[in-house]
């Protein structure tokens, strides 16, 4: 049983990271400047507004 806020932090962190790593999906992380990022975005939801 947790003691402390961060003890329960830490056990579910850990958790958390235990569940990406066996589930099989593979991650990618993917960074732009926020204007970039902006018209990224528009272009991907632009036609499913449509």
């Amino acid at each position: 049983m947790p003691r402390t806020p961060r003890d329960l932090a830490a056990r579910m962190a850990a958790r958390r990271r235990q569940a990406k790593a066996d589930d099989g999906v593979e991650r990618e992380t993917f960074t732009q400047p926020r204007e970039q990022a902006r018209q990224t975005a528009r272009a991907f939801l632009d036609p499913l507004r449509r």
